[in-house]
């Protein structure tokens, strides 16, 4: 009976040792997962914030593009319309020269009509 409940006793130390093993060992892998939880938030949350920036770069650049494109349309425009009045300027220059041009061969011909 003695060496009975010294063996229970012994197995039941054992128990307490074991159960209390797994409960560090539960207790280990709880914290580990917890700390892996918060540095899986901290990268989700830096990622969010990247792509926050990033985004708002784009934002940033596609507007400078945008604004650039304006400028560029309004110096295009008034381009053309430097170079439709140059060529309206020069057409009436054109045609005030053929008209001088005319007006003296009229005249010449009739200077030699009259001799």
């Amino acid at each position: 009976l003695q060496d009975a409940l010294s063996q229970g006793k012994q197995l039941s130390r054992a128990l307490e040792e074991e159960a209390h093993r797994r409960n560090q060992s539960v207790a280990e892998l709880q914290n580990l997962i917890l700390q892996e939880r918060g540095r899986e938030n901290g990268m989700s949350t830096k990622l969010q914030s990247e792509l926050t920036k990033a985004t708002q770069q784009m934002q940033d650049q596609t507007g400078a593009w945008m604004e650039l494109a304006r400028v560029m349309k309004g110096e295009v425009a008034s381009l053309a319309g430097e170079l439709r009045n140059d060529r309206e300027s020069r057409s009436m220059e054109a045609s005030s020269q053929r008209y001088e041009i005319n007006r003296m061969l009229e005249e010449t011909r009739l200077a030699n009509v009259a001799s």
